[in-house]
């Protein structure tokens, strides 16, 4: 076999961090104007280990009520990772009975931030690769 040239890759070209991944140096604590999101965002360890993740959106009016206008692209990646990891929670709290749909509340939000971020609207690869 023989040798092939390959270029490395530039991770920083991908967002991706040698230290962090895909995860911020600097993360922001709040987002501006979302308590509901917030909150999430903090309960999020407790929900997962009490298996409440569905009780807990299935309960809330709204999530994220609106997106502001001044949002920088750092919000909408920390509202784009606490969104993620509540919907993959959510589908998969009982993983023998995963969720076959996300409520709108969560569906929404997730949906819209993901298209401000060019990013594919929810989709989950573990669903899409079992299919």
């Amino acid at each position: 076999m023989r040798p092939t040239n390959v270029t490395p890759l530039d991770l920083s070209d991908y967002g991706i961090s040698p230290d962090q991944g895909f995860l911020p140096s600097n993360p922001l604590e709040q987002l501006p104007d979302s308590p509901m999101l917030d909150h999430l965002g903090q309960e999020l360890p407790k929900l997962l280990s009490a298996r409440m993740i569905r009780r807990f959106i299935d309960r809330q009016r709204q999530l994220l009520p609106s997106i502001s206008v001044a949002w920088r692209d750092q919000d909408y990646r920390a509202a784009m990772r606490i969104l993620s990891f509540a919907g993959h929670a959510y589908v998969w709290e009982v993983p023998e009975r995963p969720a076959a749909t996300l409520p709108p509340q969560l569906a929404q939000p997730w949906h819209d931030v993901a298209l401000k971020l060019g990013r594919p609207p929810g989709a989950f690869l573990c669903l899409l690769c079992a299919r």
